[in-house]
Order: C-alpha cells, then sequence, then structure tokens
C-alpha cells in the first residue's frame, strides 16, 4: 500500500505541473524576455516578442486543461493497480507516464500548428489572423475587450505595425 501510494504522487506529479506552469503562462504571461533557459522556446515561437506572448497565452490554456483531464484519468488508471505486487504497480506507473508524456507532445503540436496558422516564416501575423484580431477588436468597449474566455485585454492600437499590441489586466 505504502509503495502504490508514493507511484501515486508520481504518477500526479505531471498533471499537477501541467496546471501550475499553464495557469502561470496563461495569467502572468510570456516571460519577459525572449531567451534560452524559461519559457516555451520553438523556432516559432522565438521569432517575435508577438509570437512568443501567443504561444505561452495558447500553452497556458491547453496545459492547464490538460492536467486538469490528466488527474483523474491517470488516477483512474493507476486506481487498476491498486494491491497489486511492486513490479505491476512498476508497470502501471511507466504505463501512465507514458501517456502523459504522450498528451504534453501532443499540446506541443496543437501550439505549433497554431503558431503556424497565426505567423508567417519570420514571425509576423498571418494575413488571417490579422483579420480575425481586427474583428474582435471592433467587439472592444470602454478601451477594452472580452475574449472569448472571458479574459479583459487592453488593446494600444498601432497602426505603423499592423497588429495590435496587448497588455493584459
Amino acid at each position: 500500500m505504502g509503495y502504490w501510494l508514493c507511484m501515486l504522487v508520481i504518477v500526479l506529479i505531471i498533471p499537477v505541473l501541467l496546471i501550475f506552469f499553464g495557469q502561470h503562462f496563461y495569467k502572468d504571461g510570456a516571460p519577459k524576455k525572449i531567451n534560452t533557459v524559461f519559457g516555451y522556446r520553438t523556432q516559432r515561437s522565438i521569432k517575435t516578442w508577438d509570437s512568443w506572448a501567443y504561444a505561452h497565452n495558447q500553452l497556458g490554456k491547453i496545459w492547464r486543461l490538460a492536467g486538469l483531464i490528466l488527474i483523474p484519468v491517470s488516477a483512474g488508471i493507476f486506481a487498476l493497480a491498486f494491491n497489486k505486487n511492486v513490479d505491476e504497480i512498476s508497470i502501471f506507473t511507466i504505463l501512465v507516464q507514458a501517456l502523459q508524456i504522450v498528451a504534453i507532445i501532443i499540446t506541443i503540436l496543437v501550439v505549433e500548428g497554431r503558431l503556424k496558422k497565426n505567423f508567417d516564416d519570420r514571425g509576423a501575423r498571418t494575413e488571417e489572423s490579422i483579420a480575425a484580431e481586427n474583428e474582435a477588436i471592433e467587439k472592444k468597449e470602454d478601451g477594452f475587450m472580452y475574449v472569448g474566455d472571458g479574459k479583459k485585454i487592453e488593446f494600444d492600437l498601432t497602426i505603423a505595425s499592423n497588429n495590435a499590441n496587448y497588455n493584459k489586466i
């Protein structure tokens, strides 16, 4: 029983970290500087500050959701190992963690797909992305806009860059 509980805690570490970092990236945004130490660092995400911030926002949303889904799924699968011997519990631990790694890979593929859809190879917004953003800006009220998930955004429109730079409130 003690070994099973220890392995259950280990199995739940990844989903808890996904929730924690997902919340951090979504709420607090991207690290202030594009860097090589901390953050979502892919060739596409580090092209521009806009792509860096967008990638972290998307990753934050997806990781929170993935963590919230993985906690009950992981615990449920691992519950099947209850009252098994140490070897069987170890196999369940490896299988559940493999499932979690696959889920993390899927989140990265989703974020990269969204970056590819919204940014060109130089890191500039695509025409489709700008059109969707402009449509959203038209819906703003009193200098603020409420996006689909209820987040309050303040816009600083910069015509020269043909992009909307946003600061989270």
